[in-house]
């Protein structure tokens, strides 16, 4: 399960066009924010601007 975790992880980490989708909040940002979160990324602020 943890190695799972870990690799999920670093599947996101590694991704530069999920990423974008969250700076630009594109169409599937939702979904890659909730993994972030799910891995222990902190929630974001409302009113925040992902780009910074």
């Amino acid at each position: 399960m943890e190695r799972d975790r870990i690799q999920e992880s670093a599947d996101l980490h590694a991704s530069d066009p999920a990423a974008q989708k969250v700076r630009r909040q594109e169409q599937g940002h939702q979904y890659v924010e909730a993994r972030l979160i799910a891995l222990g990324a902190p929630v974001p602020r409302a009113g925040c601007d992902p780009a910074v």
